[in-house]
């Protein structure tokens, strides 16, 4: 999920062992969790404890995974009933990249989607009712359960005046304004992508590609309306285009495709894990965890779509000719 100020987090859950100076290794846990995936994905590593040579276990299997974990995942009502239960498997997957850790195996635990996704139908609905991931781990050599627990998100419509598919005459704007509106949710930070999507002629072959307008904002906070609005003006984007597109001497030649708008709302640990990940000081610092008896990161996100935007003959021309992006062989 590129989409700022600089925030540092002090709260996390508390856990009872030594996370930063432990004797032994600790699981270390990385899981998100959409309603809308059908395969779910929890990656489990152990880290190195005190007396292990990392520069020799680096490179051995037995150091990086757990033998015999065991990976649930419950969605649970807001009252705690467990709706339904899912066991995950462990899988091997395509050999890692090259590099300082072992390649082979790759292995990470996956489980087929919950049939009960979304309790109150597939379309957007504003509250989630307190519905609640809760996420256990249990390793035989490990005394300890692992264990971690977010809200669901709701699953939020895009607030634009742009239905799917259509298509949009960028000097209609000051007449007929298209626009995205973003207003902050109390529980859960939002995230925006716009992405434009458009061929590239490479050796006589058509490739597509994409750039992206990215965006994050926080949870909303006590009473105040926090809003931003995106406005869907030529300048913004054939600016956009400008500034994204960059000149590649191999492409002879680029043709628009469609512009697809992508609103998710994201876990409050996900997005202060996010957060910890982006701050970068000379000075020790410590990352977020929602990991309890372990370390990483357990979130979820929903996401709602309005796809196939189109742009009208009108607005392709300026593209092709217009001072701002004529350079980009559109």
């Amino acid at each position: 999920m590129d989409i700022s100020g600089i925030w540092i987090f002090t709260q996390s859950c508390k856990n009872e062992i030594d996370l930063f100076n432990p004797i032994d290794p600790i699981p270390l846990v990385y899981g998100l969790i959409c309603p809308d995936d059908s395969i779910l994905e929890i990656r489990l590593n152990k880290s190195f404890g005190a007396d292990y040579n990392w520069a020799r276990d680096v490179r051995v299997n037995d150091s990086l995974y757990y033998d015999n974990a065991e990976v649930f995942l419950d969605f649970r009502s807001d009252s705690g009933y467990i709706l339904e239960r899912v066991k995950f498997q462990k899988v091997i997957i395509e050999d890692k990249t090259s590099g300082l850790f072992s390649e082979s195996p790759n292995i990470i635990y996956q489980a087929r989607g919950f049939k009960l996704r979304y309790p109150f139908g597939e379309e957007p609905y504003e509250t989630s009712g307190d519905m609640t991931y809760y996420l256990t781990i249990n390793i035989p050599e490990y005394d300890r359960a692992i264990f971690s627990q977010v809200n669901m998100p709701p699953k939020k419509a895009v607030a634009c005046n742009i239905s799917k598919g259509e298509m949009v005459n960028f000097y209609d704007y000051f007449v007929r304004p298209k626009s995205i509106q973003i207003m902050l949710n109390n529980e859960f930070a939002t995230e925006l992508e716009i992405l434009v999507l458009f061929d590239e002629l490479i050796d006589d072959q058509w490739i597509t590609n994409s750039i992206q307008y990215h965006s994050k904002y926080g949870v909303a906070s006590g009473d105040i309306n926090h809003t931003d609005t995106i406005h869907f003006s030529p300048t913004w984007f054939y600016t956009l285009m400008k500034n994204r597109v960059l000149p590649n001497a191999e492409v002879k030649r680029r043709r628009f495709k469609t512009i697809d708008i992508r609103q998710s709302l994201v876990s409050v640990e996900l997005y202060n894990y996010q957060k910890s990940m982006d701050f970068h000081s000379d000075l020790y610092s410590k990352s977020f965890s929602n990991i309890v008896n372990g370390m990483g990161i357990f979130g979820c996100y929903s996401q709602s779509f309005v796809r196939g935007i189109r742009l009208n003959p009108q607005s392709v021309d300026s593209l092709v000719s217009g001072h701002l992006t004529r350079h980009l062989k559109f």
